[in-house]
């Protein structure tokens, strides 16, 4: 793993000039005092490095423990980067998608215009946010909240892709059950009084547009406790 060291610092400038020094200069001193120059000169640097290795296990750790999928590609969209919690969603360790592009993961619910706009939106803008389908390693369809920003070097040129996601499975399971729960009796699964009411209010929208209404009266006879009980709807 290489890691950059800045030459921007005094001591590694200094440490450079003294360098020759250490061998052409023929007093003995100053040659002690051009050697102590680039000795300091590569501690700063040895430092450096140091703190930058301490500073990306850090980072490693922090994306590790991350609960959203974290994916880092290259500008051809290929994967260079995964967090455990991609492979804990899709299923995908990091050998097996490493190199692969990410439209490997796409569940075929999109059409082409929804990507033209995506990779539109990303391009113009720099980021996308929004829900999408993807694929598991097993083939099962779900959906994903997908966060993605993209990189660019100092030219403004797009070198990167970092992307986010979370699967919204559960969430989406949820607002499923609320809506059955306030449109539908949760004993027999048939529409209640909320989703009739709705519904009479749009037919008698299309009554006033001139459209034709049918009501149909249903009695219903109920056994409660060996009794017999009439209901009319």
């Amino acid at each position: 793993m290489w890691l950059p060291v800045s030459l921007s610092r005094p001591l590694i400038w200094a440490a450079l000039a003294a360098l020759p020094a250490c061998i052409w200069i023929p007093d003995a001193a100053l040659r002690m005092v051009a050697a102590s120059i680039v000795t300091l000169g590569l501690w700063d640097a040895w430092r450096q490095v140091r703190h930058q290795r301490l500073r990306l296990s850090l980072s490693q750790d922090a994306i590790g423990l991350a609960n959203d999928a974290i994916v880092i590609s290259d500008v051809d969209n290929r994967v260079i980067a995964v967090n455990a919690a991609f492979t804990e969603i899709t299923g995908y360790e990091s050998h097996e998608i490493l190199g692969l592009k990410l439209e490997t993961l796409a569940a075929p619910r999109h059409d082409k215009t929804f990507y033209q706009h995506f990779w539109s939106t990303l391009k113009n803008t720099g980021r996308w946010e929004g829900e999408m389908w993807n694929r598991r390693k097993h083939g099962d369809e779900y959906p994903e909240w997908l966060k993605v920003r993209a990189v660019t070097d100092k030219r403004g040129k797009i070198t990167h892709f970092i992307s986010l996601f979370a699967d919204i499975s559960a969430q989406k399971a949820r607002e499923r059950d609320l809506r059955r729960i306030g449109y539908e009796d949760p004993l027999t699964g048939l529409p209640n009084r909320r989703r009739l009411h709705d519904l009479m209010e749009s037919r008698l929208r299309g009554v006033r547009a001139g459209e034709s209404l049918d009501i149909a009266l249903v009695d219903m006879m109920i056994t409660i406790n060996g009794s017999v009980t009439c209901v009319t709807t």
